[in-house]
């Protein structure tokens, strides 16, 4: 088919194929905290929401400037090796999130902590879910105060 293996090689490409990446999410500066939550919101987060999420923090100890929260809409796939890379947290609570929408490989169960690339990440349902249900908030604050050494 060609002269010579030099031909060829004009048609070598390394990418077989370039798929977009659709859901790009532009992460927002580090705080250098070594706490980090992130939550999964239908909407923009309500106090309530917010209020709860600070009790959460300030149950296990945490005060504002100890972790750094952000939230993103539901469409969001997060890239957890990128996240750890580019956050370099202790620990990471994830609000409303799977593992498939961090993009791992591994089962984590909700409320199961686990430990990843030296950080300890917990799956938990999204704040406005978690909110209302008195047994998920037990099990998720039992799950905490293991965590957190409480």
């Amino acid at each position: 088919m060609f002269s010579n293996v030099y031909s060829a090689s004009f048609f070598y490409s390394e990418t077989l194929y370039h798929l977009p990446d659709s859901n790009i999410v532009e992460l927002p500066a580090s705080t250098d905290a070594k706490v980090l939550v992130v939550c999964k919101n239908p909407a923009i987060p309500t106090s309530n929401e917010i209020a709860f999420l600070n009790n959460i923090l300030k149950a296990v100890g945490l005060t504002p400037d100890m972790a750094q929260v952000i939230h993103f809409n539901p469409s969001t796939v997060l890239n957890f090796g990128k996240i750890i890379r580019f956050y370099h947290p202790e620990k990471m609570l994830c609000f409303g999130f799977n593992a498939s929408d961090l993009q791992l490989n591994v089962q984590i169960g909700i409320y199961s902590p686990r430990v990843l690339l030296n950080t300890t990440i917990i799956l938990a349902d999204a704040l406005h879910l978690l909110e209302s249900e008195q047994q998920k908030k037990a099990i998720l604050w039992q799950k905490l105060k293991h965590i957190f050494n409480i």
